[in-house]
């Protein structure tokens, strides 16, 4: 297991070398925010029920806290950065990304679960050469489907959302991929030559809007997004916007960061 103080450019002695282990196929990047006890479940996850083969995890302990007891025990390369102060969701994911090379990049939150290994699934669907990015269909823990794909954020579907409260996605699910116009950031699996044509994440936004914004470059970049509604994935959310006003800030000014970025035409002002 291999160990650094700081986000800088993480430890030398994860990326491959002449005494070292090849690069892995799949980069799993997890941020822990205090979160452990959630890291504990989704390590508990991964080990029980994912191939280990090809795996390697980047744990970004974004504020002081205990290591997982799982950590460990895993059967394949671990890499823990701990922070020295805290970073947004986009710097934590790109370093991790920097951190160790690899064909695929997986970004989770801790308080995702899935026993039942989604990645075969996933590379599977990046089918097509041009596939950039992919997700599974995410569910709340009562096995309801969440509104994880969104079609391109404008002022007047975030008030319809706002005076709804609540109702169903953007797009109806079945048993065919869809391709949304982005799709949260909660579990998304790239090409790294995706992630990395296009920059990576923004960090100049602040919790919110990144993964939209990536999904928006992606396809500007030529590369598709596709969500697999057969590979799932189950969401503990935890919305603290609606109970802390630093988040609610944080959220309008990415929004406004966004609109500048992406301006909205005729087309998809609806």
């Amino acid at each position: 297991m291999a160990y650094t103080a700081q986000a800088a450019r993480s430890v030398e002695d994860a990326r491959p070398g002449p005494d070292r282990e090849p690069a892995p196929r799949v980069l799993l990047s997890v941020v822990s925010h205090g979160q452990a006890d959630l890291v504990q479940g989704l390590l508990e996850d991964i080990r029980a029920g994912w191939d280990p083969d090809g795996l390697h995890l980047v744990l970004t302990q974004n504020l002081p806290e205990h290591e997982p007891p799982g950590l460990r025990n895993l059967p394949f390369p671990v890499t823990v950065i701990r922070n020295l102060r805290p970073k947004g969701f986009a710097e934590n994911h790109n370093t991790a990304f920097e951190a160790v090379a690899s064909d695929y990049f997986c970004v989770l939150n801790p308080d995702i679960r899935c026993s039942d290994d989604p990645l075969p699934g996933l590379i599977d669907g990046l089918e097509h050469a041009r596939d950039g990015l992919v997700a599974p269909q995410v569910v709340s823990p009562a096995g309801t489907p969440e509104d994880s794909a969104r079609r391109r954020m404008t002022p007047v579907r975030i008030l319809r959302r706002v005076l709804a409260r609540a109702g169903g996605g953007d797009y109806e699910l079945s048993h065919q991929p869809i391709q949304p116009d982005w799709v949260a950031g909660m579990f998304m699996l790239l090409r790294a030559s995706a992630f990395r044509a296009v920059g990576g994440f923004d960090p100049r936004y602040r919790l919110y809007c990144e993964d939209a914004d990536l999904c928006l470059r992606l396809w500007a970049g030529g590369w598709r997004v596709r969500l697999l509604p057969w590979v799932r994935a189950v969401h503990d959310a935890r919305r603290q916007s609606h109970r802390d006003g630093r988040y609610l800030r944080w959220h309008v000014t990415s929004l406004l960061r966004f609109f500048v970025r992406h301006p909205i035409d005729r087309r998809n002002q609806t």
